[in-house]
């Protein structure tokens, strides 16, 4: 048993260079892609608040005022949720 433990370390230590070299190659374009959908679906949202935020600067109106402090209580939750994970992953 400790030979096998031992060759697998071997071999492991061999390999692990060309691993690494493929995963460093590979992880950035997922995390790329993760970002990209992540902005998909938010920049919409921002770009909705920037063009109400506009609007109510030279028309202001409850409504507005209204809907455009909902989208920042929305988007600033979503920001914290996603902080508070990234939080809890490092730990």
């Amino acid at each position: 048993m400790f030979f096998k433990n031992q060759e697998s370390n071997v071999a492991l230590s061999i390999i692990e260079p060309f691993i690494l070299n493929l995963v460093s190659q590979n992880v950035p374009k997922k995390i790329t892609s993760l970002y990209e959908k992540v902005a998909k679906f938010t920049q919409p949202l921002i770009d909705s608040l920037t063009k109400l935020k506009e609007k109510i600067k030279t028309s202001p109106t409850t409504i507005d005022d209204y809907c455009f402090n909902q989208g920042l209580n929305a988007l600033e939750t979503f920001a914290q949720y996603i902080l508070t994970t990234v939080e809890e992953l490092r730990k």
